[in-house]
């Protein structure tokens, strides 16, 4: 009998979308160990494979090769418009690219104020009491 595998946590013990099937559990991974990979690499990669300059997808897309090569080398984030400009360019995704620069950013910063967070003592209180 086949198993269907859903990784999201809310699915489990639900019935298998298709008679015949069995859901498998999936326990969440824990917190991510390695720093995520910067959106730049992954343009960088693409410009690369399909063997063009930066200086020829900058002006594609209509920034200044200066603005593109930042991103590429990991100096700057890939902000919302860049996104955009990359994603009708490459065709996919904006959300792919802020949703990977996010993780950048947020994995960064926790490893930069790592100490200072492990001294912050968390407030008791019971969410669903709270009305707002």
């Amino acid at each position: 009998m086949p198993t269907v595998s859903i990784s999201n946590s809310i699915t489990e013990g639900r019935s298998a979308p298709h008679p015949g099937m069995t859901m498998a559990k999936e326990y969440k991974a824990g917190p991510i160990r390695r720093k995520p990979t910067h959106p730049g690499a992954i343009v960088k990669r693409d410009v690369e494979a399909l063997g063009l300059s930066v200086n020829q997808v900058a002006l594609a897309i209509g920034v200044t090769r200066a603005a593109l090569g930042n991103v590429v080398s990991e100096k700057s984030a890939v902000s919302p418009d860049m996104a955009l400009r990359l994603a009708a360019y490459f065709r996919t995704e904006a959300n792919l690219l802020l949703d990977m620069q996010r993780d950048y950013d947020v994995w960064t910063a926790r490893e930069k104020i790592k100490g200072e967070l492990d001294k912050i003592e968390p407030v008791e209180w019971d969410r669903d009491e709270v009305k707002g």
